[in-house]
């Protein structure tokens, strides 16, 4: 049998799209850049971007008249509204919990074990709220309009969750793994003192461990702020809210660009890291063949990386606390929008 064409996995044209003989009939803004599609074939694609001239129709003429689309919004709205507003609690105590080097006047001195409990079980608690509240968000039941169903940034932002559920899964057992290589190598390797080989193991075999799980967790966290906003844009413009619409396209922008700076200063941390452990490690086995009384050592020149992860960690979390702050605002007022299109359909909005 042949392929169907993608057309006929979409639906129907709306009446209202200026269509006539299979062609555009009046002038028509495409949907992804805003050329103007007049004269154009239904079957074509945009001549500027490529983006499909039949989605473009779909997208710009439907008119939502099922209110369980509103209904669905409203609440997925207050669930975000509520995630938020802790999510954002949670990222500024987390500022005041990584403060070891006085980097804020204030600061909150724990033991590294309640640490790790506290955003252990916070973690699973925003975890589980999160993947609930995107999966709401992003759901496409039978009333969803077309222009919505279709976006590429709904359908990144569904497919964040696998990878950011995976990720919080490994953090506990590669901080148990982290804890338990090097105990198992410093019993099978004798001659030096069982603290020296326990603080070299940890020093490499740790960095080894959380290198790839920070990227996939900051890869993951960088698209789904990036989609969100960027989804949220076009809900917000359908409420004809351009002023939010905008700031959300903006705020898409800015999380990208600053994620991929931190990406990348991360990743020549990382090298640095590596190579100054490496010297390190050879003038252990140095210090192991010419005397046994030498024992390890780990440089104080390394300090500085320390102190520079911990900066990377407290800018992501003040640009979470901002990212939640805005879209707990947003979400009060799509919430709003929708709940007076529900008491009033008739309203134009």
């Amino acid at each position: 049998m042949p392929t169907p064409s993608p057309i006929k996995k979409l639906p129907p044209i709306p009446k209202s799209a200026p269509v006539k003989d299979g062609h555009v009939s009046k002038d028509f803004a495409c949907h992804q850049c805003e050329y103007n599609l007049r004269t154009q074939s239904i079957h074509n694609n945009c001549p500027e971007c490529g983006h499909s001239v039949y989605k473009s129709l779909i997208y710009r003429s439907t008119d939502i008249t099922n209110d369980n689309w509103y209904i669905n919004l409203k609440s997925s709205q207050t669930f975000i509204i509520n995630l938020s507003v802790i999510a954002a609690l949670l990222s500024t105590f987390a500022i005041l919990l990584l403060n070891p080097i006085n980097i804020l006047p204030i600061g909150i001195n724990v033991s590294p074990c309640i640490l790790i409990v506290f955003f252990g079980i916070t973690s699973v608690i925003l975890l589980t709220c999160s993947c609930v509240c995107i999966g709401d968000y992003t759901d496409t039941p039978k009333y969803t309009p077309p222009k919505f169903i279709y976006l590429k940034s709904r359908i990144r932002l569904a497919r964040t969750n696998a990878p950011l559920v995976i990720s919080c899964l490994l953090f506990p057992i590669f901080i148990l793994a982290s804890l338990a290589i090097p105990f198992i190598l410093t019993n099978h390797i004798r001659g030096q003192s069982s603290a020296d080989q326990m603080t070299l193991y940890s020093d490499i075999i740790t960095p080894a461990l959380f290198i790839p799980l920070t990227y996939l967790f900051v890869f993951t966290l960088a698209s789904r702020f990036t989609n969100f906003f960027t989804y949220t844009s076009y809900i917000t413009t359908h409420f004809s809210l351009n002023k939010i619409s905008n700031s959300c396209k903006t705020l898409a922008k800015v999380n990208k660009i600053i994620f991929r700076t931190i990406i990348y200063l991360a990743s020549l941390l990382y090298i640095i890291n590596g190579i100054e452990l490496s010297l390190s490690y050879q003038d252990y086995l140095n210090s192991f063949h010419q005397s046994s009384s030498k024992s390890y050592h780990y440089p104080s020149h390394l300090t500085f990386l320390n102190h520079s992860f911990t900066y990377l960690c407290i800018i992501i979390f003040f640009l979470m606390i901002f990212n939640y702050s805005f879209t707990a605002l947003t979400a009060r007022k799509i919430r709003s929008c929708a709940l007076a299109h529900i008491r009033n359909p008739k309203l134009i909005i």
